[in-house]
Parts: structure tokens; C-alpha cells; sequence
């Protein structure tokens, strides 16, 4: 291990106070004392966004995903045992013959670049397999609620095969019970309660509920002992299910790929004796079936029965399913339309991208998605500048505006800049995918310009609201 680089120690404030890096590494050191470890609650929130909808059909529900993430020293044990799994894992993948197969959460690296491997290269290599197949299906599944589905008894199990056991270890065990039956609390009831959130007047004289401190007012450990034992421990609820891990855990990603270990390799072994090709990115699959004879459908309903060997609650949503047929037409060309279920859009989605038979592009969700991103940043930036200057003109807040901090967030950086945003992985997709289509660089090279634009109109409306 001490060829790796250390451990990232969270710096974000939770139930435990800051603690020296030297101590953590002597706790991972005994494994007796990650046995009687005692983990704090996680902190749990709500991500919510609205699916993208195209022009003129109807508005799709909208979305949510729980994270829920653990105290520092308890993030930097889960931090540790996933690095004693990750290589056991893919020793695993590689026995089985699936190091190919399961694409998300891993190092993969590039052949020729010799980085890792991103969703672009993962979307390039399913095209250009269809590309080398010719005509064929490409069927698009999706597991429903994946992590919060993962069977706890299964998860346990593959655990400790991949350790060469029956039974994990008394370390491995607390680490696995911190996973499966993990303690959490609401994070905005657990603000509330402690102060942090609550009424307070802003400066047009509203009262309103927030943030009553600053980021920098809020300690590093939220509350002491007393306080904690007082006002937290009676919100604090516990998964008792069999089933669900928390997504946000440092370890949660490595133990949802090996909970689908076996299911992979079977599903691997049915789906190759059709000569098909088989990927998974977390919860998305997708498999390619040469030639237009196959039976599709048999294949769908024997990998929706084939999960449930992996988990009870485990399921492949019928209504995400979809079928694409690949042909070609009288000039010899590759199209694709959608059969199953029709009608629908006929390119194929995956990973970011589409594909109709020729070219790959960026979806349209992908740049739709970073325009709402960019507006939400602008507006919120905007009442914040107005809130913070009442005394202040129009004109002598538009100078005040801080375009670049939203460029370097989300435009084209100059070229002494190394951080990435949409632009440079568009770019990078574009460098890395000869067969990728540059519509999303000629979309995005306006983007600075559009920032202008939208930050002008965003701070004139957020002045008028404030002073009507």
C-alpha cells in the first residue's frame, strides 16, 4: 500500500472532530481496533433534478438519489478497506474474464494514451462494436434503485470469497455492518436542531429559513458530546433492511460492482454463447447480439430472472428497456430505429452519447443539462450580488458581476489552466473520437459570450425583485 497515494482525510464538518493523519494510520494498522470501532451516523441529503425533455413533449417526473456520506474517520477506514479490495476484485474480473465487461468505478487504462479510460472511450468501443458486428440488436437495460437493492447476505458473501473464505474477518465484518445496517440523520434536521439552520431576516428585512452561520462559522465538528447525545441521537434512524447500501461511502462503488460479480459472469457466459457482447456501467447494461434473428425478448426476460439470483429486490425496470435494431439500407449504409418499445427515438443512448449507425454525438440531454447548470449558477450569483450591495445602482453592480467565476466553472479555460469543465470534455471526447461528431465544441465555443449575456438580463431581473 505505500506505493499508493494517501488517503484523502475529508475536510467537510460532521459529528467528529478533526483528527491527525498518524492516528488514522494506527487505527487501520489493528485490525482489533477496526473490529470495535465505533462509526458515527451518516449524514444524509436529497439530490433532486429535473430529467431533460425535448421540445414539445410532455414534462417527465423528476428525479432524486440519497447521499448519504460518514464522519472522517470513518470515511478514511472505508477509504482503506476499499484499497484492500480494489486489487482482490480485479484479479476477480480478470479469473472470470470480465475486465472488459464491468466499466464503472475502475482504472481502466487506454491502450494508446495510457490514462484511464472515460465514459467516451467506453461509448466509442460499444459503437465501434456495433460498427465491426454490421447488422445486429443492441439491447438497453437499466437496474432499478441498484444500490439501494444490493442484498446484504449476497454482498456478504462475495466479500469473503474474494478474501478466500466462507466468513469475513472480524474487521472486514464491522466495516461490512457499517455498510448494510448503517445509522443516519437527516442533514437539515440535524442543522435545525443544532442551530446551524433556522429563521433569519435578510437584507431586504424577509424573514426566511437558511443557513444561520457562514461556512467559515460552522466547526469542523458540528456539535460536542453533549449536544450530540441530546439533540442528535433522537433523530438518528437505522437501515434494518437486508437489503441497500448508502451511496457516497468512499467504499460504496467497489461493493456495488462485486454485490453483481456473479450475475456479470452469467450473464457474460449466456450472452457470448450468441457470440453477443455484454457491458455494465453501474446500473446500466448494455448487450450487442449479432445478426437480425435473434430473440431478443427471451434474452431480456432470462437476464431480469437471471438478477434476482443476486438480490430479492434486484430488478431490471421493463419500462427502461429498449431495443435497437442495426441494418443496413439499400446503399449500404448502417441505420438503426428503435423496435422495442416504438415508437421512441430511434438513436442509440448510452453513457452520454447517441449513435445512429455512422456518427456519435454528445446527447442533446448532456448539453441541455449544463445550460440549466450555467443559469442556475448566474441566477443565484446574481440575487446574492444584489442582496449583498441594497445601496448599490444597476449600473454599479454590473461591473461587480463576477462573469470569469462562472466561465471557470463552466467555459472554455485558457490554456495555462489545467481544471476541467464541460468544455475540455467535450473537447477531450472530440480528440479522443475520431467518429465523435464536434457539434457539442461548436454549441460550447459561444459559451463565454452567452455567460455575458445571461449574467446581464439575470442581474437586471434579480435588482428589479429586490427593490419592487
Amino acid at each position: 500500500m505505500s506505493s499508493l497515494p494517501p488517503i484523502r482525510i475529508p475536510t467537510y464538518s460532521h459529528f467528529d472532530a478533526t483528527i491527525l493523519r498518524t492516528e488514522l494510520e494506527s487505527i487501520v494498522a489493528s485490525s482489533q481496533r477496526v473490529a470495535s470501532h465505533p462509526f458515527l451516523p451518516l449524514l444524509s441529503y436529497t439530490q433532486r433534478w429535473k430529467p431533460f425533455v425535448a421540445k414539445g413533449k410532455p414534462p417527465k417526473k423528476a428525479k432524486s438519489r440519497v447521499i448519504r456520506y460518514a464522519a472522517r474517520r470513518d470515511s478514511y477506514l472505508f477509504a482503506y478497506y476499499r484499497r484492500l479490495l480494489v486489487p482482490l476484485y480485479e484479479d476477480r474480473l480478470v479469473q472470470y474474464g470480465l475486465e472488459h465487461n464491468v466499466l464503472a468505478y475502475r482504472k481502466i487504462p487506454a491502450a494508446i494514451s495510457g490514462k484511464n479510460k472515460s465514459n467516451v472511450c467506453f461509448a466509442r468501443e460499444a459503437f465501434d462494436a456495433i460498427r465491426a458486428m454490421g447488422e445486429c440488436y443492441a439491447i438497453s437495460l437499466d437496474i432499478s434503485k441498484f444500490f439501494d437493492s444490493i442484498d446484504h447476505l449476497n454482498l456478504k458473501l462475495a466479500w469473503a470469497g474474494l478474501l478466500g473464505g466462507y466468513e469475513l474477518p472480524d474487521d472486514h465484518y464491522a466495516v461490512f455492518k457499517a455498510v448494510t445496517r448503517y445509522d443516519y440523520v437527516d442533514k437539515q434536521e440535524a442543522f435545525e436542531a443544532i442551530g446551524i439552520i433556522g429563521k433569519k431576516i435578510d437584507a431586504s428585512g424577509k424573514t426566511t429559513i437558511g443557513y444561520t452561520k457562514s461556512k467559515k462559522e460552522i466547526l469542523a465538528k458540528l456539535c460536542d458530546n453533549k449536544v450530540f447525545h441530546e439533540k442528535i441521537k433522537p433523530l438518528v434512524k437505522t437501515n434494518k433492511d437486508n437489503f441497500g447500501i448508502p451511496q457516497g461511502l468512499p467504499i460504496s462503488d467497489v461493493l456495488s460492482n462485486l454485490s453483481l460479480l456473479e450475475f456479470d459472469r452469467a450473464a457474460k457466459q449466456i450472452i457470448s454463447k450468441v457470440n453477443g457482447l455484454y457491458y455494465r456501467y453501474s446500473d446500466d447494461i448494455l448487450v450487442l447480439i449479432p445478426g437480425l434473428s435473434a430473440d431478443y425478448a427471451a434474452l431480456e426476460a432470462t437476464l431480469m430472472k437471471l438478477i434476482k439470483k443476486s438480490g430479492t429486490k434486484l430488478e431490471i425496470q421493463p419500462t427502461k428497456c429498449a431495443v435497437h435494431r442495426f441494418k443496413f439500407d439499400l446503399n449500404s449504409n448502417l441505420v438503426v430505429d428503435r423496435v422495442a418499445p416504438s415508437p421512441a427515438q430511434t438513436k442509440l443512448d448510452y453513457l452520454g452519447f447517441t449513435f445512429d449507425g455512422r456518427k456519435m454525438f454528445v446527447k442533446s440531454g448532456t448539453l441541455s443539462r449544463l445550460q440549466r447548470r450555467t443559469l442556475h449558477s448566474i441566477r443565484n450569483h446574481a440575487k446574492k450580488l444584489v442582496a449583498a450591495n441594497p445601496n448599490l445602482t444597476l449600473a454599479q453592480l454590473k461591473p461587480k458581476f463576477n462573469t470569469g467565476l462562472i466561465i471557470s466553472r463552466f467555459g472554455k479555460k485558457p490554456k495555462d489552466k489545467k481544471a476541467s469543465t464541460f468544455y475540455s470534455y467535450a473537447k477531450r471526447s472530440t480528440n479522443q473520437s475520431k467518429s465523435l461528431d464536434n457539434l457539442a465544441l461548436k454549441q460550447l465555443r459561444k459559451q463565454k459570450r452567452n455567460i455575458e449575456i445571461r449574467a446581464s438580463l439575470e442581474l437586471a431581473t434579480a435588482f428589479q425583485k429586490f427593490h419592487s
